[in-house]
């Protein structure tokens, strides 16, 4: 909801921008050139914080945070059927959160 978010603010905006570097330009590294990437940004952007890892900016909280931050308990469906288990993990967080985005 939108609606509940605060404000944005510049450093709000500069961190958005920050994610959306990381996710285009960065996705495409693999291995230590993420981290040269990563090294190379952060250097050139002194006002912003890089992302640390594998992280999202929330906007709400103001601030980035690892997706492994918000991978929900695991609850085993009942009844259990082996087709219908997906035990939620970082990645599939991410990916979730990137289609409810589009």
């Amino acid at each position: 909801d939108y609606a509940a978010l605060p404000t944005p603010e510049k450093d709000d905006f500069e961190n958005v921008f920050m994610q959306s570097v990381f996710w285009s330009l960065g996705a495409a590294l693999i291995g230590e050139s993420q981290n040269r990437f990563k090294i190379f940004v952060a250097s050139k952007v002194a006002t912003v914080s890089a992302p640390d890892g594998d992280s999202v900016y929330d906007a709400a909280l103001r601030r980035f945070e690892r997706w492994s931050h918000r991978v929900p308990e695991y609850i085993e469906p009942t009844p259990f059927k082996f087709y219908n288990v997906l035990v939620p993990t970082a990645d599939s967080c991410k990916y979730r959160y990137i289609l409810e985005s589009l």
